[in-house]
């Protein structure tokens, strides 16, 4: 199988064995907005965030976001998730990177800046694909 985005219609072309190809819409679209200790989910309905581990200071660890699923997957690969950092807490032009776990019922993000510091502002957007 193969996945490749659409940005004309914005869904996920899913090509087969043969030349049949299935378009897959979205799931879910939405952005965790890390608020530091208080994180928020705002997109599709049923979604929830949760933070732990430390403050967004080095010496206190990594900043983890659990959003869960209104309902679990019966296997993990039965998903794709993208996401990607947007805000303005790093250096800019040396980016951010996201490190993601992703689980039947959810999905473990963990973003740090340039230098390996956790990050805990910012937003988190985040599109999900049932395949």
């Amino acid at each position: 199988m193969s996945y490749v985005y659409n940005p004309f219609t914005g869904k996920l072309d899913v090509k087969g064995s043969g030349d049949t190809i299935n378009t897959v819409a979205p799931t879910a679209l939405g952005f965790i907005s890390m608020n530091g200790n208080n994180p928020s989910w705002s997109g599709t309905a049923g979604y929830t965030v949760a933070k732990s581990g430390g403050d967004g200071q080095p010496v206190n660890g990594d900043v983890v976001y659990t959003l869960t699923f209104p309902s679990a997957y019966a296997l993990r690969t039965d998903y794709i998730v993208h996401a990607d950092y947007d805000g303005t807490d790093y250096v800019s032009g040396n980016g951010a990177q996201i490190g993601l776990s992703r689980n039947t019922s959810d999905i473990v993000f963990v973003v740090r800046r340039w230098n390996e510091d956790p990050l805990n502002l910012g937003d988190i957007m985040i599109t999900i694909y049932n395949i």
